[in-house]
């Protein structure tokens, strides 16, 4: 019926024979302009999520620093700072290596 209607298809049906019209161009199209829109997006999402990750990053220090006492995040800094710094000395040193 739809062969009759949409001129495709054929009369005989056998084994590989198409039914209905044929979309393959148009999905091509519609992929390709589809990939091409997301692509042409990426900076704005990139910007986004930096956008997004500082306003949390905000928020969590201005909930911190209300909660935590100043002399305690002096004093979990001064612990934590040397070991990060080793950590990305040796990781340059091994990142140099290579």
């Amino acid at each position: 019926a739809v062969a009759g209607v949409m001129g495709t298809g054929g009369g005989a049906a056998g084994a590989g024979a198409q039914v209905g019209p044929d979309g393959a161009a148009q999905g091509s199209s519609f992929v390709a302009s589809w990939a091409a829109t997301v692509k042409g997006q990426l900076t704005e999402f990139e910007n986004t999520g930096k956008s997004s990750g500082g306003a949390w990053g905000a928020g969590f220090l201005a909930t911190v620093e209300a909660g935590v006492p100043a002399q305690l995040v002096g004093m979990l800094a001064n612990l934590v700072t040397p070991a990060v710094m080793a950590n990305l000395a040796a990781q340059g040193s091994r990142t140099g290596a290579q």
